[in-house]
């Protein structure tokens, strides 16, 4: 069976919906699977300006504009009473860059990705859940389930793995280690009311440092506000980090305490825990990962979109040997305490 496609990629979230618009942009016939309809909900919703640039070369930034997404110049640093602030505008940082970026209801973000790479001539389909995968020394395969439970068998020259936390090749082929060092866990939602700057500053978001951990404050448009603790697991001592477990830890906190003392709670409390980890390999005989399904490490102050996309800005490069059906010349740099490196022409 002959490859219809040149790249299929596997998930259209930032990492997904990227690598493949930079494939497209490059004349490759790409096609996304996603398993899931957009929108739909995800967290890491505070972006860093180092991203703008990033959208800028993806010809997405007037479409993010104009969507309405909350601007944001700059992150603070509290303490738990609320006593000590520490403000850092990116404008006035030590490098030159974007004096701003976005918080953003990653739910409309990412739809907004996946939108641009369609329009740049991905083919997208959504509620696609890839079931089986096989690659060969000819080409790769899926099989993929759509919403009526038909399967299809597709093949492309080359696999990309953009499934995130699901990380699907790592799990399938037992390339994934767990961090031992790194038990964490995060519970967050989202509230409507909760108190916040005005102006320029609406849109900082506030680091809040408590002993054993961390809490984000991330001020979102049309009023919504999300709220996470993140911790060893340790801090939890043998509890579930659930609804009843939540309120009372911020209620505990003064600092946050006070933003959310006319404030509901709009949204489920979600939690994930043990999410770090990667992968014993990032690329091989036409496949390669990127994002999350190839590392994750501890939330580290609003860097995982910028991550993903840049991973996957970095994957897609021309082959310099036309004879080869090489599409990839990813060079990917360590994530777990900066010693994981690895260089692979495929």
């Amino acid at each position: 069976m002959a490859a219809k496609y040149d790249v299929i990629v596997i998930g259209g979230g930032p990492s997904g919906s990227t690598v493949a618009a930079r494939l497209a942009q490059r004349g490759r016939r790409v096609l996304l699977l996603e398993k899931e309809r957009f929108p739909r909900f995800h967290i890491g919703e505070s972006l860093l300006p180092c991203s703008m640039p990033l959208f800028e070369e993806l010809g997405v930034l007037p479409a993010l504009r104009e969507h309405g997404f909350l601007p944001k110049y700059a992150a603070e640093f509290v303490t738990a009473d609320g006593s000590l602030t520490r403000r850092y505008a990116f404008a006035e940082g030590l490098i030159a860059g974007a004096p701003s970026a976005f918080e953003v209801d990653r739910a409309e973000f990412d739809h907004v990705l996946l939108k641009n790479a369609a329009r740049l001539g991905v083919e997208v389909r959504e509620a696609n859940a890839v079931t089986r995968f096989e690659i060969t020394h000819e080409r790769a395969e899926v099989t993929v389930r759509d919403e009526a439970g038909t399967e299809t068998t597709l093949s492309a020259a080359m696999l990309v793995d953009a499934t995130g936390q699901a990380s699907l090749m790592a799990g399938k082929l037992g390339m994934r280690e767990m961090d031992q060092g790194l038990k964490n866990f995060a519970v967050f939602s989202h509230f409507e009311g909760a108190e916040r700057h005005e102006g320029k500053r609406e849109g900082d978001i506030s680091v809040v440092l408590v002993p054993g951990g961390w809490w984000w404050v991330i001020p979102l448009a049309g009023g919504r506000t999300s709220v996470g603790q993140v911790g060893p697991a340790s801090l939890l001592r043998g509890r579930k980090p659930d609804e009843a477990y939540f309120h009372e830890q911020i209620a505990a906190v003064p600092y946050l305490a006070q933003r959310l003392a006319k404030a509901t709670r709009v949204a489920q409390v979600r939690t994930i825990s043990d999410y770090s980890y990667v992968s014993k390999k990032l690329a091989g005989d036409r496949f390669v990962l990127v994002g999350d399904a190839g590392a994750f490490i501890d939330p580290v102050f609003s860097t995982g979109v910028y991550l993903g996309m840049v991973g996957a800005f970095r994957a897609p490069r021309p082959s310099t040997r036309p004879s080869t059906p090489a599409l990839f010349a990813p060079r990917v740099r360590g994530l777990r305490g900066l010693g994981v490196e690895a260089s692979r022409r495929l």
